[in-house]
């Protein structure tokens, strides 16, 4: 599912070798190139997965929407300093009345879930999606804070703060560059290249919202969907294995416009199929 690609150091600057990626648009984010991913790497994450189980809801519980609801998406975002990039599991699909579904989710991440249940588009283009190709905006509280606070604020306390340390951005990634920071020992090249990429987005502090996938986009009415702060969190994924997890899907209003009644639809987490994954 993820792709990983040698390093391109070898024999050059980091910057020249972002340089001749296009310093304003190498993904960054690649595996390869953040994580050091390797063969090893990807067996380590897939060590952490486990199979997360739900069932699409019964239109028979919301009798009024048989003849219009057709479609159905689900979405699985994972987000995290360990997390692999671009994780994301997601499907557009024609609706089938209580349909099982099984993703495989890492306890590295947490995962902000969207469940959406209406009209499919015309043409909509179905099925699970590709991989993520685009890379993910770097920013202060998603992937810096974390690498600031592990390497630098022995000796300098004030980088702990957003402002502070961006009124020394440019200086701050020169230094990172040129090995002379942190005094302890230089950041790994994955590291100095997420701090470029932080750079080269305008030095972000929040993740901007991210846009509607092309597959998210593929229902062009919503009846129901799940509340918005909806997350999986690794205890969910790996220590709950014979407990349901409840999630609820809302009315919307094209679903109050189009006169339904029922407020509430339920899917659950099948019980007893949450487990960790074999350690390979």
């Amino acid at each position: 599912m993820i792709a990983f690609y040698p390093r391109i150091f070898i024999g050059l600057s980091l910057s020249a070798a972002l340089m001749a990626c296009g310093a304003n648009t190498a993904n960054y984010r690649s595996p390869g190139l953040v994580a050091g991913a390797s063969s090893e790497a990807d067996a380590k994450v897939e060590a952490t997965r486990a199979n997360v189980a739900f069932l699409i809801p019964d239109r028979a519980d919301a009798p009024d929407s048989e003849p219009t609801m057709n479609g159905y998406y689900y979405g699985f975002k994972g987000t995290g300093t360990n997390c692999p990039a671009n994780e994301l599991f997601e499907e557009l699909g024609s609706y089938v009345d209580t349909k099982p579904v099984t993703v495989r989710l890492s306890s590295l991440c947490t995962y902000s879930v969207t469940m959406k249940l209406g009209v499919l588009a015309p043409g909509a283009t179905l099925g699970l999606a590709a991989p993520a190709a685009a890379a993910i905006p770097i920013s202060f509280d998603g992937q810096i804070k974390d690498i600031v606070a592990k390497n630098c604020v022995s000796c300098h306390e004030g980088y702990a703060n957003y402002k502070e340390l961006v009124s020394h951005g440019d200086i701050i990634i020169q230094r990172l560059e040129a090995g002379t920071m942190p005094q302890a020992a230089p950041l790994p090249d994955s590291e100095i290249a997420v701090f470029l990429a932080w750079k080269d987005a305008g030095y972000l502090e929040k993740d901007p919202t991210p846009l509607p996938t092309a597959k998210e986009s593929g229902l062009e009415t919503v009846y129901y969907k799940n509340n918005n702060n909806d997350l999986l969190m690794d205890y969910e994924l790996l220590g709950r294995s014979k407990t349901e997890i409840r999630r609820s899907l809302w009315l919307q209003p094209d679903g109050v416009k189009l006169g339904l009644k029922v407020d509430e639809l339920k899917n659950y987490v099948l019980p007893h199929t949450t487990s960790p994954a074999p350690t390979p």
